[in-house]
């Protein structure tokens, strides 16, 4: 019920505005998912990568300890003088080179002299691994650097006592019945991992940032576009609005014309709605000549009925001056007659005055009497006359009222 009161231009904008922020949002959500899980990825990725580099590092570095002895080695020279060369080695901040007999006795720990001669065979970290003893297996089953057997565990730095984890590598010398490695504090890699881990989602938060303001403009831009797309839109139909409003009161101008701008939809109503203009104004025109003659005919009519009331009022004068002399022949035939009943009875009395007098007073009885005979018919047609006359009177009265009514309409 709310969306149908509200304004068309209301409904677009609202509709897009909600689209685009939908849209933003399910991207700015899908990329933060998807930078996250990278980043976690990348993470796991380059720690891996930083351990298998760590390995091939200590692996390196066992080899050259290695090289640096093998010569002593070689010439069959005691252990004792390798050993001095061997403590000498360090690498990192806390990097050295570490030496166990095959009974995992420590023979030498780096520049340190603490422990040595103790035996580490039971000894084992804090998760239950016996370290030297994987150590001397590790060694023996690498030879000469060949192999590629780790030991991980935990063991403190050089003058401490926390346990840290480490990974180490090491070989083994039959000659001399010693294992010798070197290892690396997997909390540097630790602490190098999470270095890249805060400057990954760092930089993922940066991303999604930047990612949200420049979504945050194309929004306001296509915002922009789409309130101009909306007035475009919405002028045209407030356009014809108005003209089919100002038609509807009775007070539109019918000679005006929509401007059509387009070729879409919007031109096409605009087209048809100067058409319809077009239509109406040629019914008004055609309907105002009909007024037009009707009034004329109506002026025609109204003047013809008053010549024929007038001629009527003249036949009706004429025939009642017939009438009245007519009366007046009757009254003079009956006086006629009379004379001639008079005379008649003179000329009995005077019947001695001859045959041909007698004869003449006959005839001009029977000739009195065809008057009084005609006389009569003349009435009676006078009569039906003055019956047709009052009839032509009431059309008249009629073709008068017909023609006031359709003066009255001929105006509108």
């Amino acid at each position: 019920m709310l969306l149908r009161n509200t304004p068309i231009k209301l409904r677009l904008l609202g509709q897009t505005a909600l689209s685009l922020v939908l849209v933003t949002c399910v991207l700015l959500v899908l990329v933060f998912h998807r930078m996250t899980a990278l980043t976690e990825n990348g993470i796991t990725v380059s720690r891996d990568l930083l351990v298998e580099s760590k390995k091939e590092e200590i692996k390196s570095i066992v080899e050259s300890a290695y090289s640096l002895v093998a010569p002593l080695y070689e010439s069959d020279v005691p252990m004792n003088e390798a050993i001095p060369l061997l403590k000498r080695i360090s690498f990192g901040e806390d990097g050295y080179i570490f030496g166990y007999d095959k009974n995992s006795v420590r023979v030498f720990s780096g520049s340190s002299d603490a422990k040595i001669g103790e035996s580490y065979y039971d000894y084992k970290d804090v998760n239950g691994v016996y370290l030297i003893r994987d150590l001397v297996a590790a060694g023996q089953k690498n030879g000469f650097g060949k192999g590629d057997h780790y030991v991980s565990y935990h063991f403190p730095r050089l003058g401490g006592e926390t346990p840290h984890e480490k990974l180490s590598y090491s070989i083994y010398l039959p000659k001399w019945e010693l294992m010798i490695g070197a290892g690396i504090y997997i909390d540097r890699i630790d602490a190098a991992i999470g270095e890249l881990e805060n400057n990954q989602f760092n930089f993922r938060n940066n991303l999604i940032f930047w990612l949200a303001m420049a979504s945050a403009a194309i929004t306001a831009i296509f915002i922009g576009i789409s309130i101009l797309l909306t007035r475009s839109i919405v002028k045209p139909l407030a356009r014809v609005s108005r003209v089919i409003q100002d038609l509807a009161k009775g007070s539109g101008d019918l000679s005006q014309r929509i401007q059509i701008k387009s070729n879409c939809e919007l031109g096409t109503l605009a087209s048809n709605m100067n058409q319809l203009l077009d239509t109406l104004t040629s019914m008004i025109h055609e309907l105002k000549h009909i007024a037009d003659d009707v009034g004329s005919d109506s002026h025609s009519l109204e003047s013809s009925a008053v010549s024929i009331e007038q001629i009527g009022s003249t036949q009706s004068h004429e025939i009642n001056q017939i009438a009245a002399a007519m009366t007046e022949m009757a009254q003079s035939s009956k006086e006629v007659t009379g004379n001639a009943d008079h005379a008649a009875s003179l000329a009995h009395e005077a019947n001695t005055f001859g045959g041909e007098a007698s004869d003449n007073i006959k005839h001009s009885v029977t000739e009195m009497a065809q008057l009084g005979k005609e006389v009569e018919h003349a009435s009676a047609v006078i009569t039906e006359v003055g019956t047709a006359v009052e009839n032509i009177t009431s059309v008249l009265h009629v073709i008068e009222s017909t023609a006031e009514h359709t003066n009255l309409l001929a105006p509108n």
